[in-house]
């Protein structure tokens, strides 16, 4: 008796079936229609989305399908190859260096490259909020939303709006670090080794008193509330992001 042999034909026919529905159902959909989500199948599947849909692909999408009308592709969400560890150097070049505590967000910095160095900028109090010592303050942490704000002043602060305006390793929203966040980038230079040059003061985008802003040494991670701004320290820019990616299926 001949005996019949298995293939995985049927799932190839299955999945190339089922990506075309995906296209033409979302081909279809109105674009003003609410997206719709629903489990592909099984254990270690994702969701598949139906309908207009603009979420940035992040942990809790990990897998899912969906259809993106501008190029005409069906995508998935997969995890960015190459940075899955605080410290690594991920495929675009940037490292991951932890988790801010501003965000909750994994964090990652640039490369020595993109270090810049020299004088703050302004050295007159700008007015923005301070974070004085032994705070709490929203700009001991916030240093997206400190950039912004130092970047947008009339009398030019260098190092806040060089990495406002930043464009590196694919990405245009590089900030200057926060005090905590500056506490991070330390961790993971003393823990793992950088690029950044050991035992050196680092500016952050928290404002202390006068004519000074907040310091961290990449070593100690000790704090200091005295960096005049006159002087002339290197700075390192960060960005937030998910270690997530919407990649073409099939390239």
């Amino acid at each position: 008796m001949r005996t019949m042999k298995t293939s995985h034909f049927p799932f190839r026919i299955w999945a190339c079936f089922s990506g075309l529905a995906i296209a033409g159902i979302m081909a279809i959909t109105p674009a003003w229609a609410q997206s719709t989500s629903f489990n592909a199948g099984g254990a270690g599947g994702g969701s598949i989305i139906v309908g207009a849909d603009t979420r940035g692909c992040g942990s809790a999408l990990a897998g899912a399908m969906r259809y993106n009308a501008s190029n005409n592709k069906i995508q998935i969400c997969l995890p960015v190859p190459g940075c899955p560890n605080i410290g690594d150097a991920c495929a675009n070049g940037e490292v991951y260096v932890g988790t801010s505590p501003d965000t909750g967000l994994p964090m990652f910095m640039t490369t020595a490259a993109h270090q810049t160095t020299g004088p703050y900028g302004g050295s007159a109090q700008t007015g923005n909020p301070r974070c004085d010592a032994g705070s709490t303050a929203a700009t001991c942490r916030t240093g997206a939303a400190n950039t912004v704000a130092l970047a947008a002043l009339s009398t030019v602060q260098t190092v806040p709006r060089y990495c406002n305006n930043l464009v590196a390793h694919g990405y245009d929203d590089w900030y200057l670090p926060s005090r905590a966040e500056a506490v991070v980038l330390h961790q993971m230079h003393a823990s793992i080794g950088s690029d950044m040059i050991d035992n050196e003061w680092y500016f952050t985008s928290s404002e202390a008193a006068g004519d000074y802003v907040w310091t961290v040494n990449s070593a100690s991670g000790m704090s200091w509330h005295e960096g005049f701004k006159g002087n002339p320290l290197p700075a390192r820019c960060v960005r937030n992001g998910e270690r997530y990616n919407w990649v073409n299926w099939g390239g």
